[in-house]
């Protein structure tokens, strides 16, 4: 056809005119393109292509630019458009469905502003009608054609590679099985019997998941069910991408405790309840030890140190990192003093503040670092060092953004937000400063080295390079020292510090528990000596209250990702090795089954009826089983420590009705992040 006369030919002219204007805005990018600033779509992939410029095969160039660009901007110009165009030509059909959302704008929104995204959740008959266009209108009925990307027995039948593939997407949104009235405008196809939105597996306006399916069934085992996902997109449209623990725990209840949910085009396992996780990472521990995929920190890791590491080098590293960490005090008395005199540096820090308002997030934090520095590095830091404060900023903003929407973002489209300027770029940047810090602190080691007198960590690494120096496959060397130096230093600093400010903002809430917690610290300890960890098993209230806002706070309420180590047979299903599982570590913080009121901060959850200490076995505040915090016993003596030497030398005083406080996290990622407060301390 692309021979003979006629009006299609006026497309490859279209196609003909548009291509030269992309390549004429792609050369204007070109001559003013900052790599440091990129403004948009087209600066993020010439920066790609002046990276990949020596590789051969590089799908980054001028043609791919101008191509990618191409199907971006029709797609996004035309779909939109002809929607639109279709949909208000049946609302003139339709006058009594155009009342009705006049009058749920009006009831939802009103005159006096502009219609928001955030509106959508509470105009359910609004949303039904733009979905029922959609199903309707069914812009492109056959969707576009596919191609077998490899040999495959598919219901009973053998399709060779290369076979295209029809997904005609009209059958599936006219299909009587799914709709009722299927040729016929109905929103009511969209709405339940409540009158409230309903979504529909058959809807398939943005072509199909055919090519999901197929390949779930060739290379991902027999998975449990789960919503049907789109190409590219996977199921991230069944989620609000800033609430994404709280939709998959919501998904869950339809699809039980163990379903399939693909993050973009990442088919992913999630887990849900105790039941079921202590099944996985405990009772199979060791096929659930692999480290899942985590965009933020594995574009710096790049799968090496001892928490984003897998298989024998993170073995390896584990085993010496718990060894030489137990040899430097942990667990034991020594380190106790230790995290006992840096209490004392905290409460004359606090002191400093002469009851007025202050933040008390970096106190905090430079508490918790400071012990593990004084393992990683050998000395601890003056909490007003410029040097170890940048330090504490880097790893506070990181944490942060991973669990802010951006940081969502990225993890589920880690390739392209890649490319995409914003916030989230930032995490990577934080990580190499990091990294630079640490590398300084390596040098400074290296160069004074006493190989019969090791000072802190570093120098025992150091030490096992050494040894291990003839072994051309040892996993102990420089890179894998400054991933691992690197990774111990941000757990060990964030986690304690987000803790403390999470669990004094409960107390802010719960004055009752703060006026317990200093009666039994006055009976047990007294106001003339410091806390220790004798004291520990005598103050049952205070352990049960410890423990509870670890619970609550549930600092790290969906674990970091795992994979399958092996193929393996649970629960019915075939899960294939590498395959990606989600554990909601917050499902059984939060088991119904497991602690009477899940959802209120109640310290009586770790208490019998003889008011007597008992641990809970759903409680999984420092994960489970073989990725279980290797640093646990240490983050318990700080919190125990810290939190009663606080409480011992202050009283909180508040300033609004402590019944208005909100506890809720401020954002839930990676990390719940307790909202920003400020403390007053009042001395006792």
């Amino acid at each position: 056809m692309g021979k003979l006369p006629g009006p299609h030919n006026t497309i490859f002219q279209s196609v003909d005119v548009i291509h030269e204007f992309i390549k004429k805005r792609i050369n204007m990018h070109k001559e003013t393109l900052d790599p440091s600033s990129p403004r948009d779509f087209l600066d993020c992939f010439l920066i790609k292509m002046q990276q990949e410029k020596d590789v051969p095969q590089t799908e980054f160039h001028m043609l791919g630019a101008v191509n990618t660009t191409f199907d971006l901007f029709g797609a996004g110009t035309e779909t939109v458009s002809t929607t639109l165009r279709y949909g208000l030509l049946i609302l003139l059909k339709h006058p009594d469905i155009e009342e009705r959302i006049h009058k749920e704008i009006d009831s939802i929104i009103g005159r006096n502003r502009a219609p928001c995204i955030e509106d959508r959740s509470r105009m359910p008959y609004t949303d039904a009608v733009i979905h029922e266009i959609q199903r309707f209108t069914d812009i492109i009925p056959m969707g576009l054609p596919h191609k077998l990307t490899r040999d495959i027995h598919f219901q009973g039948y053998s399709i060779p590679k290369g076979t295209t593939v029809y997904p005609m997407l009209s059958s599936v949104l006219h299909d009587p099985k799914q709709f009722k009235y299927p040729y016929s405008f109905n929103p009511g196809h969209f709405i339940d019997e409540n009158g409230k939105f309903r979504k529909n597996d058959g809807f398939m306006p943005f072509s199909s998941a055919f090519m999901l399916i197929l390949s779930k069934k060739k290379h991902h085992g027999r998975l449990p069910p789960g919503p049907m996902p789109l190409p590219f997109i996977g199921n991230m449209h069944q989620v609000k991408i800033n609430d994404l623990i709280k939709s998959l725990v919501h998904l869950s209840k339809k699809y039980g405790p163990m379903y399939t949910f693909h993050l973009g085009s990442r088919p992913t396992v999630v887990l849900c309840g105790y039941d079921i996780l202590k099944e996985a990472l405990i009772d199979h521990a060791e096929e659930f030890s692999g480290r899942g995929e985590f965009p933020a920190v594995q574009m710096y890791s790049k799968g090496n140190g001892i928490v984003y590491g897998t298989g024998e080098r993170w073995r390896q590293l584990r085993r010496f990192a718990i060894t030489t960490l137990k040899n430097f005090g942990m667990g034991k008395r020594s380190l106790e003093e230790r995290v006992k005199e840096e209490a004392q540096y905290l409460i004359a820090e606090f002191r400093k503040s002469e009851g007025k308002l202050f933040d008390p997030t970096f106190g905090f934090s430079s508490a918790g670092s400071n012990i593990i520095c004084s393992l990683v590095f050998g000395n601890r830091f003056d909490y007003r060092d410029p040097e170890f404060l940048n330090l504490l900023y880097l790893i506070n903003n990181s944490w942060h953004l991973m669990s802010s929407t951006w940081g969502q973002l990225l993890f589920v489209f880690p390739k392209i937000m890649q490319l995409i300027p914003g916030p989230h770029r930032k995490i990577y940047k934080n990580y190499l400063k990091l990294g630079a810090y640490v590398a300084k602190r390596l040098k400074m080691n290296k160069e004074t080295l006493d190989p019969n007198n090791p000072r802190d960590f570093i120098d025992c690494f150091l030490n096992k390079i050494q040894q291990e120096k003839k072994h051309t496959d040892s996993h102990f060397n420089y890179e894998t020292m400054l991933k691992t130096t690197v990774n111990v230093f941000f757990a060990g600093t964030e986690t304690v510090g987000s803790t403390l400010r999470y669990g004094f903002l409960i107390l802010l809430k719960h004055p009752e528990v703060e006026e317990k917690v200093q009666g039994e610290i006055d009976k047990v300890i007294g106001r003339n000596r410091n806390p220790c960890m004798d004291d520990r098993s005598k103050m049952v209230y205070t352990e049960a209250v410890i423990y509870e806002i670890l619970r609550f706070a549930d600092i790290v309420p969906m674990s970091v990702p795992h994979t399958v180590t092996r193929d393996i047979e649970f629960r019915g299903y075939t899960l294939p090795k590498g395959l990606n599982i989600m554990p909601l570590i917050c499902t059984a913080q939060y088991d119904a089954t497991k602690f009477k009121n899940p959802s209120s901060f109640d310290p009586a959850h770790f208490l019998d009826e003889n008011m007597e200490f008992k641990k809970n076995e759903a409680f999984m505040a420092f994960s489970a089983g073989k990725r279980i915090c290797l640093g646990e016993g240490l983050a318990q003596m700080e919190l125990f420590i810290f939190f009663t030497t606080i409480l011992q030398n202050f009283k909180l005083k508040r300033l609004m009705d402590p019944k208005s406080i909100d506890i809720t996290p401020e954002s839930s990622g990676l990390g719940n992040i307790p909202r920003p407060y400020k403390l007053c301390l009042i001395p006792r």
